[in-house]
């Protein structure tokens, strides 16, 4: 049975601000999950609380019909958020390298994302240097060099042209298709 999370009624206010008012999002591993909304609507707000990185006024999230808590989220959903730059004087190279050995990712898994984000080309460049494109690719390969069973990607596709659009979602399909539960966020 595939590894399934779930936010239930997830209510999060920033003072008078009610930014989520109930929100449901359920995922399952091996799938690709849209949330789609216009700017403001609570997209990144509600990827941050299934993350655990933000703490929820109310509601649930949920793996495999568990709440998760602090050590759970840990292991279980990474977020890669929007327009983040990691390690801004390092160079693409380092980063990579230093992100696959933390998280014991396979030489293989590291060469397919060389190859599939184009970032071959931008080893020797510095993260801080690059365009919002690149950066995108970068982060991109991040966090499908985590193990995590589910991934989170605000706005994956933001900086990228039509060409990269297309490429990096059939590149996320086929890691979706190898049992890894994907939200994107756009």
């Amino acid at each position: 049975m595939p590894h399934l999370l779930h936010a239930t009624d997830i209510t999060r206010r920033f003072g008078a601000i009610e930014a989520l008012r109930g929100a449901e999002l359920p995922a399952a591993a091996g799938r690709v999950t849209g949330l789609i909304g216009p700017n403001g609507a609570g997209k990144s707000t509600l990827l941050a609380c299934i993350a655990g990185l933000d703490e929820p006024d109310g509601g649930v999230v949920m793996v495999d019909g568990r709440p998760t808590g602090r050590e759970r989220h840990a292991t279980t959903v990474f977020l890669v958020p929007d327009g983040a730059r990691p390690w801004v004087d390092q160079t693409v190279e380092q980063v990579l390298s230093f992100f696959a050995a933390v998280h014991g990712a396979p030489a293989a898994l590291v060469a397919e994302l060389h190859e599939a984000l184009l970032l071959t080309a931008l080893r020797a460049q510095r993260v801080g240097e690059l365009s919002k494109g690149q950066g995108k690719r970068v982060l991109i390969a991040l966090g499908l060099l985590t193990p995590h069973p589910f991934l989170l990607l605000d706005e994956p596709f933001d900086g990228l042209d039509l060409r990269q659009v297309r490429d990096v979602a059939a590149l996320l399909r086929a890691h979706a298709a190898r049992g890894r539960g994907l939200v994107l966020s756009i």
